[in-house]
């Protein structure tokens, strides 16, 4: 029976210890060619129109169950192709953001979004020039649900629409008491509420 000298002693001999680090790397390995496999396999499915739910669940990262999930939640149709056969559209899936939108509303750098989205291995599509992010990762990323966003201004948003500066739009939010909720890095500021009190403010 092998008794440890102390408590950070994981093997009984040198030669354990080389066997143990040996498999400690061949699992590593192994480990890494599985991500190597599922990212080409979504690479793949970027190419295609119309997906099963299997591969829809791969391309998303999730399990089939938080698919089903997330199809009832957004309300995405589903292609009934014959009795047994089911496929959902693969744009309807990711709901893309334009590349060049995602600084713009997020108030981040374009290369910011790049190596995030790169270190982070999200669905990308080309189209000639133009490069689409997956807006579901995106925006699980930034902790956003996306059923509240089409009910939020973010503050780059809200800045553009109004024309006014950040501190000004603070002010305004702080004084009328705007309900405003934070995900993640994001502060989102209800949209009517904003909408309704600068429009007063312009009669």
């Amino acid at each position: 029976m092998f008794t440890a000298s102390k408590s950070t002693t994981n093997y009984c001999s040198t030669t354990c210890a080389n066997r143990g680090k040996k498999a400690e790397k061949r699992k590593e390995r192994l480990r890494l060619d599985s991500e190597d496999i599922k990212e080409h396999k979504r690479k793949n499915l970027l190419s295609q129109d119309n997906l099963s739910l299997t591969d829809a669940a791969v391309l998303l990262g999730v399990s089939r169950p938080t698919l089903y999930k997330l199809l009832n939640d957004r309300g995405v149709g589903l292609l009934c192709i014959s009795k047994r056969t089911i496929r959902v559209k693969q744009s309807d899936l990711l709901n893309l953001y334009q590349n060049t939108a995602v600084p713009e509303k997020f108030g981040v750098s374009q290369q910011y979004v790049y190596e995030y989205t790169s270190d982070h291995k999200m669905p990308k599509k080309r189209e000639g020039r133009t490069v689409f992010i997956s807006k579901f990762h995106w925006d699980k990323s930034r902790g956003l649900d996306q059923t509240e966003t089409e009910n939020y201004y973010t503050v780059p948003q809200a800045i553009e629409k109004f024309g006014i500066s950040r501190n000004h739009l603070y002010d305004i939010i702080r004084e009328h008491k705007v309900p405003k909720i934070k995900q993640g890095q994001t502060i989102l500021i209800h949209r009517q509420e904003l909408d309704n009190l600068m429009s007063n403010r312009k009669k």
